[in-house]
């Protein structure tokens, strides 16, 4: 009978795929004398990290009253509710974004802003966001910087990457387009360079013809040096939300 319903099985997932449009096949594999949880519990968010994957509609959400609130996330996502306590959690966590916060720890903050709050009903809630992919689980915290920082450092593969074209991997493993001045920036960042430092190497590309920024007359070679500082600011700014700048130990 096992053998025989096998096919079945696998045709099952095969539609999953098609309706999923999953184009590799992931399975996990383990011993047969362990028991296998088919469907994640919402307990097993205890000790897990999160991490924001959507953003708040308004630009001032109240996370407090029951107010509904919507939230954007991939692929054409969205959310709307007006529970207090998931409202808080969402917004809490695209503040602390590109950084993941443990599960205790946002727990203990939502309930520092709303008051009380149902830990079953709210794992259910989270669990739920992570399946629908408006929040990321994951058990390692890579060395994420939430900021540039005076010395902005990048991992030595991306700036690898970043030197050579304009696909980089994130400290999450993710590939990320970059232009052209963003991938001349990121491909400076070994933490040897402030910020005046930095300006001054992207002004000597710019000056020598090397690199150009489209959205500047002549391409920037006779912007004035507080424009090229401007700029070299949010293209930080950028690729820290990115996930691709460190922190330091």
């Amino acid at each position: 009978p096992a053998i025989r319903a096998r096919p079945a099985l696998r045709c099952c997932e095969r539609m999953l795929d098609f309706l999923r449009a999953r184009q590799f096949r992931r399975d996990v594999l383990c011993r047969k004398e362990l028991s296998v949880e088919r469907w994640p519990r919402p307990e097993s968010l205890k000790g897990m990290l999160l991490v924001s994957q959507s953003e708040p509609v308004s630009t001032e959400p109240d996370g407090t009253s029951d107010a509904v609130e919507q939230f954007r996330g991939p692929a054409r996502r969205s959310l709307s509710t007006g529970e207090p306590a998931l409202k808080s959690a969402l917004i809490t966590l695209h503040r602390a974004r590109p950084r993941a916060m443990e599960y205790g720890q946002l727990l203990a903050e939502v309930r520092s802003a709303v008051g009380g709050v149902d830990e079953e009903l709210f794992s259910r809630s989270m669990l739920a966001c992570a399946m629908a992919a408006l929040v990321e689980l994951h058990t390692y915290l890579p060395p994420i910087a939430a900021r540039p920082g005076d010395r902005p450092l990048a991992s030595p593969l991306a700036r690898c990457q970043a030197a050579a074209g304009k696909v980089v991997v994130d400290l999450r493993h993710r590939s990320v387009q970059l232009d052209s001045l963003s991938a001349a920036v990121l491909s400076l960042l070994d933490g040897s360079r402030d910020r005046s430092g930095l300006c001054d190497a992207i002004t000597e590309q710019i000056r020598a013809g090397k690199l150009t920024i489209a959205a500047l007359p002549d391409g920037g070679r006779d912007v004035p040096r507080a424009e090229i500082d401007r700029i070299v600011g949010e293209v930080l700014d950028a690729l820290a939300n990115l996930r691709l700048l460190m922190g330091r130990a």
